[in-house]
């Protein structure tokens, strides 16, 4: 209900002034941003005017917030600006005209204030938009753990901060995944299948699994039996779905080994209204799924020492 009520709180605040041009979540969370960065440059600069001593210190505060968020708060404010047109100025004076109204000590304390959700989230999103990676190697990370009901085995996987949790849309989904603060048009879902069909295949005894198989014309569709953490990586494929006049998918696929008859899905899903930014998008996020995917960690398992045992020989 907070989420929801900071949502009509925005919606109704720019309405007078951009209503036409705020179409979705993805363009609200950015205006959002955009209110955080002008906000906080009117801190530093009023605290700077009115603590001429202290001047030094909020400088350097000052530039570690540039420092550590440059890129982003310029991809920022262009795009804001493209997105509100002749209505910018307005939003601007409108912000300052606000602002002016508080006190001293509130715009001191805004300064201390932690970045809030989705600001931090999309001002991390932006930082590390051409290598996503990036964020994950920093350490930009949420750990969620994943039970899976069917086998009694915890798990848990690391996913960017600028990422948010979705409610997934069947009963094996696990957790799913979307980049920009659930607003973008990369998805990650974990999900959990059952393994005989695949073994079947692997095996070559079951001929209408074999076909089921062939049916999804799989690209660069190998087995690698590999260990990670007590868990085997049975299957990896990369599917293209390209239709003239349509969205672009780019389907990224792990499956890992779990229990006797259960495997767990790792798929990614790029979209894109082009291929040649599917592409460009692909390259971007395929080293960070590779690094989201080896993040996979078993926290409880029932017989920790069978677990690779069934599946080397059923491989």
């Amino acid at each position: 209900m907070k989420y929801f009520n900071q949502l009509l709180f925005i919606a109704l605040l720019f309405s007078s002034i951009c209503y036409s041009q705020i179409t979705n979540n993805n363009e609200l969370f950015l205006v959002k941003t955009a209110r955080f960065i002008h906000s906080q440059q009117y801190a530093f600069n009023t605290l700077k005017l009115n603590f001429p001593g202290q001047k030094a210190a909020i400088e350097n505060v000052e530039l570690a917030f540039n420092k550590n968020f440059g890129t982003a708060i310029e991809t920022i404010n262009t795009k804001t600006k493209n997105l509100l047109g002749n209505k910018y100025e307005s939003f601007i004076e409108n912000l300052n005209n606000e602002l002016n109204k508080s006190s001293i000590t509130d715009i001191k304390n805004r300064l201390h204030e932690p970045i809030e959700s989705p600001v931090l989230e999309i001002l991390l999103a932006y930082k590390y938009e051409n290598n996503p990676v990036d964020e994950f190697l920093n350490n930009f990370v949420n750990i969620y753990s994943v039970n899976t009901n069917s086998t009694k085995i915890d798990l848990s996987i690391k996913v960017p901060v600028s990422w948010k949790e979705l409610d997934g849309d069947s009963p094996n989904v696990l957790k799913k995944f979307r980049n920009e603060y659930g607003t973008g048009n990369v998805t990650i879902t974990l999900s959990t299948k059952n393994l005989s069909k695949l073994v079947s295949f692997i095996n070559n005894d079951n001929m209408s699994a074999k076909k089921e198989f062939q049916k999804t014309s799989f690209k660069n569709h190998k087995i690698v039996p590999v260990q990670n953490e007590n868990i085997a990586r049975i299957n990896q494929y990369d599917r293209l779905n390209s239709k003239p006049n349509s969205i672009q998918k780019r389907h990224i696929t792990e499956q890992l080994y779990l229990s006797e008859n259960n495997i767990l899905e790792i798929k990614c899903i790029v979209n894109s209204t082009t291929g040649s930014d599917l592409d460009l998008q692909y390259q971007r996020i395929n080293p960070l799924y590779k690094s989201i995917v080896k993040s996979i960690r078993i926290i409880k398992q029932p017989e920790k020492s069978s677990l690779l045992t069934s599946v080397k020989k059923k491989l």
